[in-house]
């Protein structure tokens, strides 16, 4: 099969484009959270730990409220997790009762 693009197509500067949107396509929404010291480095993207930094609130406790780009409950569940107590979801609120009841089942199987 053979494809002539057009004359006046840019290949180059198509793919910078696209690859400088795809974060853009890639986060369906946003979670706010609250990060432990040290926490914001160890987010599973640098678009999170971009986002993180930049939206950066520091609370009395030494603790970092943040809101983090994200690519569907699902996915965020998945890798917000790996951070551990390092993190508390706040919104939105169906990714803060999936990591509830994923942490309140770990706790059962450990108790």
């Amino acid at each position: 099969m053979e494809f002539d693009p057009p004359a006046d197509f840019d290949l180059a500067a198509y793919w910078r484009a696209y690859q400088g949107d795809f974060h853009g396509r890639l986060h369906s929404g946003d979670a706010v959270v609250r990060l432990a010291p040290g926490a914001a480095e160890r987010l599973p993207g640098p678009a999170q730990r971009e986002a993180a930094r930049a939206t950066a609130r520091p609370e009395p406790d030494g603790w970092t409220r943040a809101v983090v780009p994200i690519e569907s409950v699902d996915h965020a569940h998945d890798e917000f997790l790996r951070l551990g107590a390092g993190i508390e979801v706040l919104e939105p609120a169906e990714l803060r009762r999936r990591v509830q009841a994923t942490v309140e089942a770990l706790a059962g199987l450990y108790r």
